[in-house]
């Protein structure tokens, strides 16, 4: 029997007939006992199938895998969640176009992990060229946002397409104690720490997607705004063994308290730990106390919700652990984009780590804009978005073009 033939039998899913009967029987799949979308499944695997034998053999031994899982009693709405995912890879092989989708990821058994749900964006680039090494980017919302509402003002989708990475957008989903909605709890130990809470769900999330696509070890990068910035801080130190390189926008340091942010506008003045005690929370946080971690830090200096000085703190506690000296940068630039004003400089780190021409490759970079307010620059119109400013994921991507990890 050819081997498109054993997949399409060993992927007919029938609650009301005994798993041997079925193999016997080799009949073709009736409408209401077929995975929705298989008949283009299987048409998109006939059209290929000349040239992907190889890695038909390869479904084929997944789809027997997920037939003995029906044998060990394991449920029917988690084979077709494995169907679903084998499906949306072999979907992503034989298409020209940008794939979507929207996944759940699944709670684990540590302590505060819930089921998260996520968008996930696979450009054609990467889906005419499967078995390619690409960058994957995590882009996390902040508070009274979802992951769709960043994927809009921020553009990282179209940034994708165009130059061929992989984009997740994670959403919170559900969360517990006193937050603003949607707020990821960057603030919280429980949720901060390795190994538990939003942290560890989000650093379990790029292992699975590791697991299922070509994604460049080398370049995993993360960035967020508000909260989503707070969180990448503290995914970004957490595993810095795994995170290239990161950029929060509008975030905090790790270790910071919620008194940091302004949630009662002008009636009560936001409160910052020092540089040092930030530094020792940081460096006592940091999984590879070895390998210093790049970092782009955007800031507004109008932000009236996570202070400006949210943004110095961060990157002198960056400076601090690493031993930069920040009074006398790599590189300090002036400019205007659309009326906004704007102060870029980079620093490098000391030990000349990383480029191979031996030249320091920068370890702190910082852009502070003159911005009306809180929110995300240069994208999309909505809600926390000005379009009127440098357009900041373009800046967020060049700089992880060139931190992979080394």
């Amino acid at each position: 029997m050819k081997i498109k033939d054993k997949l399409a039998n060993l992927y007919t899913i029938r609650s009301d007939v005994d798993l041997k009967k079925s193999r016997r029987k080799q009949s073709t799949p009736s409408d209401s006992n077929t995975i929705p979308g298989f008949d283009f499944f299987k048409n998109s695997l006939s059209k290929s199938f000349n040239s992907t034998s190889t890695f038909l053999k390869d479904c084929c031994t997944s789809a027997t895998e997920k037939a003995k899982s029906l044998q060990r009693g394991i449920s029917l709405s988690k084979v077709k969640r494995k169907t679903e995912v084998l499906k949306a890879n072999i979907q992503a092989f034989t298409t020209s176009e940008p794939q979507i989708y929207d996944r759940q990821f699944e709670s684990r058994a540590y302590r505060g992990s819930r089921t998260r749900d996520y968008r996930l964006v696979i450009p054609s680039k990467v889906s005419s060229h499967p078995t390619k090494p690409v960058p994957l980017v995590l882009v996390l919302h902040g508070c009274k946002q979802d992951h769709l509402d960043i994927e809009h003002i921020s553009e990282f989708s179209k940034l994708a397409e165009k130059e061929g990475f992989i984009v997740v957008y994670p959403f919170i989903t559900s969360y517990a104690g006193l937050r603003f909605r949607n707020c990821w709890g960057w603030w919280m130990r429980s949720q901060r720490e390795a190994g538990s809470g939003e942290v560890e769900d989000l650093h379990q999330l790029i292992l699975e997607l590791c697991e299922e696509f070509p994604v460049d070890q080398n370049r995993i990068h993360v960035t967020g705004l508000s909260s989503g910035a707070g969180m990448t801080v503290a995914l970004m130190v957490t595993r810095n063994s795994l995170i290239a390189s990161g950029a929060p926008v509008a975030g905090v340091c790790y270790g910071e308290t919620a008194r940091a942010i302004n949630l009662m506008g002008n009636f009560v003045q936001p409160g910052f730990q020092s540089v040092e005690e930030s530094r020792s929370s940081m460096t006592e946080a940091l999984e590879d106390p070895q390998r210093p971690i790049p970092i782009l830090i955007t800031h507004s200096k109008q932000d009236g919700t996570v202070h400006f000085q949210s943004g110095e703190n961060l990157r002198d506690t960056w400076a601090q652990a690493y031993g930069i000296d920040t009074q006398h940068p790599a590189a300090s630039k002036f400019g205007q984009t659309k009326g906004c004003q704007w102060h870029f400089e980079s620093f490098n780190y000391p030990k000349s780590y990383g480029s191979e021409s031996g030249k320091s490759r920068t370890l702190i970079e910082t852009l502070w804009l003159d911005g009306p307010d809180h929110g995300w620059y240069g994208g999309e119109k909505g809600d926390f978005s000005y379009p009127d400013a440098p357009n900041i994921s373009e800046q967020i991507w060049s700089f992880f073009k060139s931190h992979p990890k080394q």
